[in-house]
């Protein structure tokens, strides 16, 4: 299983490496994350609920065009392997944003902390808590997207699709060359 080298994943994916079974190993270990960052014990980070509904229906209208977008462009490629590409791909770019979302927050704390003890300025009063919560979550679900869309248009790119297997819309017109 391959934890962060997504160029690694890609390549795989592109030669059709990546069997079944790795595949159930990408789908169990993003459902045990999910399962425990959006159903363990947390509080509402927002204390208003308007503010939670708000994210509510912003992180769902990204989620829901971030997966039409990235199953399009599957389509518009082979129009195979969808799951078995998302899942692996899904995974790879969570690792990485994590690990980018930790060092950043890493920085600007220290930062914060530094300007608190020298000059008694507090970044974190700059914007309001709900404010940032919400930007916060919701930029990183479009950059999780953006990353994800990414890497099935340069998979789709470097597969060859043989005009047997290419779905047609209705409408399309079907040539015999």
């Amino acid at each position: 299983m391959i934890w962060f080298n997504l160029k690694e994943l890609e390549n795989k994916l592109i030669k059709n490496q990546i069997s079944e079974k790795d595949s159930f190993y990408y789908v169990l270990a993003f459902s045990i994350i999910y399962a425990l960052v959006f159903f363990g014990d947390q509080e509402d980070s927002f204390s208003n609920k308007w503010w939670s509904l708000l994210n509510l229906v912003i992180g769902l209208a990204i989620t829901v065009y971030g997966l039409s977008k990235v199953f399009s462009i599957n389509q518009l490629g082979d129009n195979t392997n969808f799951l078995k590409r998302l899942f692996p791909l899904a995974f790879v770019h969570s690792v990485r944003l994590v690990i980018f979302l930790v060092a950043i927050i890493f920085l600007f704390n220290i930062t914060n902390e530094i300007l608190m003890a020298t000059s008694e300025f507090e970044l974190t009063g700059i914007i309001p808590e709900n404010l940032s919560f919400l930007l916060i979550e919701n930029l990183t679900s479009i950059a999780f997207y953006f990353l994800l869309i990414k890497s099935f248009k340069k998979i789709n790119s470097n597969i060859e699709v043989r005009p047997a297997e290419k779905s047609f819309a209705p409408g399309d017109s079907l040539s015999l060359d």
